[in-house]
């Protein structure tokens, strides 16, 4: 496996970050519009349905929504599609409608990142109200949480790093270790926190389904039970969910980050500590979540 020099990380992750800032910018900013041009042409001439069921997965990035969304997948009453509101767009809720109709299962059911919500869809003036009009439109929400901000943060980064985001095999993992920066992590962190207030909020007093990353996707053993529990909340059978899906991030902090150590005892300092594994506040935060 390559070790990057300090040089060779920081030189790439930079080209990485500013390639994919670039494409995002794009992506986000002009093709959306054309995009739902595009869809409102053709839709007249296109085959609807109206499934029986509808359900979003309300989230943030590298929470396990993608695990979650190809689990769902494998029931076969379900087309579960991933972020649709990703791109900004002049009628977001229109969107909605017009990917809800054009599916060919009986239930419906598409990923929403928090974020997608706060910054993207500018036209969106109201955020709670919006939330409110899917719930009153029959959509069943599914809230996914990653309790460890650590280790989404960390996942974030390492995902920009590597430029690997998922895998369905183990032989296409690539073998990948970052440095750090500090002043990066505790950004990540911030926002992280911050976007987890606004989902809450945006969900106070919305019913909806509680999943957590740690202690119902990543945990195998309660797996198949909670994915049950959502079949029955959503309103399908119940089913033996699977996935191809690989986890890319390594278990332990040394097999991916070369300042391990340091980025240990920088958490250590902050407020962030109890997300550190193996220590009383971790599993002091874990409980009171």
């Amino acid at each position: 496996m390559h070790r990057f020099t300090n040089y060779e990380m920081e030189e790439r992750s930079s080209k990485t970050k500013l390639i994919y800032d670039l494409k995002y910018y794009i992506s986000t900013n002009v093709l959306g519009y054309w995009e739902e041009l595009l869809a409102f042409l053709s839709f007249p001439f296109k085959k609807k349905i109206k499934p029986e069921k509808k359900f979003m997965i309300f989230s943030s990035g590298r929470s396990g929504s993608t695990l979650l969304i190809s689990l769902l997948r494998s029931h076969p009453d379900i087309y579960c599609e991933s972020e649709i509101l990703k791109r900004k767009v002049f009628f977001p809720f229109n969107k909605v409608k017009i990917r809800t109709q054009l599916s060919d299962k009986k239930v419906y059911g598409f990923k929403f990142l928090g974020y997608q919500l706060k910054n993207t869809q500018i036209s969106i003036k109201n955020k709670k109200a919006f939330m409110e009009k899917l719930h009153n439109s029959g959509f069943k929400i599914i809230y996914l949480e990653r309790l460890n901000r650590l280790n989404q943060a960390l996942s974030n980064m390492y995902a920009f790093s590597s430029n690997q985001w998922h895998v369905t095999n183990e032989a296409s993992k690539k073998k990948y270790v970052m440095t750090v920066d500090m002043n990066e992590l505790k950004r990540w962190l911030d926002e992280l926190e911050e976007n987890n207030r606004f989902e809450k909020e945006m969900l106070k007093d919305i019913p909806h389904f509680y999943v957590s990353y740690e202690d119902d996707l990543a945990d195998v053993s309660r797996r198949d039970i909670v994915m049950n529990e959502v079949a029955e909340y959503i309103g399908v059978s119940p089913f033996k969910a699977f996935t191809n899906l690989k986890k890319i991030v390594p278990k332990t902090f040394d097999d991916f980050i070369s300042n391990a150590d340091e980025m240990r005892a920088f958490i250590k300092s902050t407020k962030y500590r109890h997300y550190l594994p193996d220590t009383s506040e971790a599993k002091r935060a874990k409980t009171k979540n």
